[in-house]
C-alpha cells in the first residue's frame, strides 16, 4: 500500500512537471521581445504606406521650397534623385550659407492637418565627393496660422552608423494644425562640423517625410499639394527698402561685433591701399547691409586725406532705411554725403566701417548698388 502510494505520487508529480515545463516555454515565447529597429530602418519607405518616400518623391515636389527670407540663407537647389531602393529630394548648398527647408505640412494632410501628432522627416548626409563625415545639427520648426506661431525641436546627424537619422516633432496640442490653415515644417541646417574645419558643406537627402496621429499611425498624404503660406514667405524682406540694380559685394565688410559701439570691420579704399574703388559711390548709389542684431548697424566712412571736410574724420550715419524684419539696412548716398561733408568720395574716402549701435551685430554682407526708384516703397 505504502509503495503504490509513493509511486502514484512520483507519477503525478513527474506529471505537474511536464506541464509546468511545456507552460513555461510557451510563456518565454510569448514574452520574448521582437528584434529592436532603428529609426532609420523603421522609416524606410514601404509600397503602400502614406508617407512620402520611396517614388513618391518622384512628382512636381511643390509642397517643399527653399526659405530665404534671412541674410544667413543658402540659395538652394531642390531635386529628386534615386537613393537607395527609391527617390530622395537632395538639399544641395554648396553656394555656402545656412540651410533653410520648408514643408508644407498643412497641404500634405487636408482636412486631416488637426490629427497630426507627430511629424518625421528622415535626414541622411553625405560630403560631396565622399569625404570624411562630420556631424551635422539643427532646428526642425513647427509654424502655424498666419502669425507663424513656432514651436523648436532639435535634430542631428551626429554619428556616421546613424547616418540617416529622423528629425522628429512631437506637436503638443496647441501647436497642431487646422485643417485650411497654414501649417509648415522648417528645417534648419545651422552647424555644419565639416563646413567649420574647412571641407565642402555638407549635401542633405531628405529620405522620407510622414506624420503621425495620437496613436502612432500613419496619415495619408497628398503630395500633389502646392505650397501654401502667408505672402512674401520664404522670400527677403524688401519692405520700406529702395529697389536697387547692379549690385556688388564690398569685399571683407562682413564680419561680427560683440557689441558697445564697435566696428564689424574695416574696409580700405584703393588709394589707400585696399581693394574698395570708392568712385563706384555715386550720387544715386545705395549701400545695403544684411544683418542680425538688435539695434540698426551704422556705416562709418572715414578720411585722413589732406584737405578733407573736419566731419571727415569719423563721419558716423544711421541708416536711411530698414526692412520691418530689420535684416536688411540701407544707406543712400546723399546721406552718406550729408554726414562725411562732401560727395567726392573718390577723392577723399579713405576707409569705411560697419559698426554696432551698442548691440552684437553680425552682417553677412554689404552690397553697393544704384538705386532704381527714388523713394521707399
Amino acid at each position: 500500500m505504502t509503495t503504490k502510494t509513493h509511486r502514484s505520487a512520483a507519477l503525478l508529480a513527474a506529471a505537474l512537471l511536464l506541464i509546468s515545463a511545456v507552460s513555461c516555454a510557451a510563456d518565454t515565447g510569448s514574452e520574448s521581445p521582437p528584434p529592436e529597429q532603428s529609426p532609420s530602418e523603421s522609416a524606410s519607405p514601404n509600397p503602400g504606406d502614406p508617407r512620402l518616400g520611396g517614388e513618391l518623391f518622384g512628382g512636381a515636389n511643390a509642397f517643399i521650397m527653399s526659405y530665404e527670407a534671412t541674410p544667413d540663407a543658402a540659395k538652394l537647389a531642390i531635386s529628386a534623385v534615386p537613393r537607395g531602393d527609391g527617390d530622395a529630394l537632395l538639399i544641395d548648398a554648396s553656394a555656402g550659407g545656412t540651410v533653410y527647408v520648408a514643408i508644407d505640412a498643412a497641404g500634405l494632410l487636408g482636412d486631416l492637418a488637426p490629427l497630426a501628432a507627430t511629424a518625421e522627416i528622415d535626414i541622411e548626409t553625405e560630403r560631396p565627393g565622399g569625404g570624411e563625415f562630420y556631424a551635422v545639427s539643427g532646428v526642425l520648426s513647427s509654424l502655424k496660422n498666419a502669425n507663424l506661431d513656432k514651436t523648436d525641436f532639435t535634430w542631428s546627424v551626429y554619428l556616421e552608423s546613424k547616418n540617416p537619422n529622423t528629425a522628429r516633432a512631437e506637436l503638443p496640442p496647441a501647436a497642431r494644425y487646422e485643417a485650411g490653415g497654414f501649417g509648415i515644417l522648417l528645417l534648419t541646417l545651422d552647424t555644419d562640423v565639416g563646413a567649420q574645419a574647412g571641407a565642402a558643406p555638407a549635401t542633405l537627402y531628405i529620405r522620407d517625410v510622414r506624420f503621425l496621429d495620437e496613436s502612432g499611425a500613419l496619415l495619408p498624404l497628398n503630395r500633389d499639394t502646392e505650397f501654401h503660406a502667408p505672402d512674401g514667405f520664404g522670400l527677403p524682406d524688401t519692405s520700406n527698402l529702395i529697389a536697387t540694380d547692379g549690385g556688388a559685394v564690398i569685399d571683407g565688410a562682413a564680419g561680427v561685433s560683440a557689441g558697445g559701439w564697435g566696428q564689424v570691420s574695416q574696409v580700405l579704399t584703393a588709394k589707400s591701399g585696399g581693394v574698395f574703388d570708392a568712385s563706384l559711390l555715386t550720387a544715386d548709389s545705395v549701400i545695403t547691409v544684411y544683418f542680425v542684431s538688435a539695434a540698426n548697424p551704422n556705416i562709418v566712412l572715414q578720411s585722413w586725406t589732406d584737405g578733407h571736410p573736419d566731419s571727415a574724420g569719423w563721419a558716423q550715419a544711421a541708416p536711411s532705411y530698414v526692412n520691418d524684419s530689420r535684416t536688411a539696412a540701407q544707406y543712400t548716398a546723399a546721406d552718406l554725403a550729408a554726414a562725411f561733408g562732401t560727395d567726392d568720395f573718390a577723392a577723399y574716402l579713405d576707409a569705411l566701417y560697419v559698426g554696432d549701435a551698442g548691440e552684437k551685430l553680425t552682417v553677412y554682407s554689404v552690397v553697393i548698388g544704384t538705386a532704381a526708384v527714388k523713394e521707399a516703397n
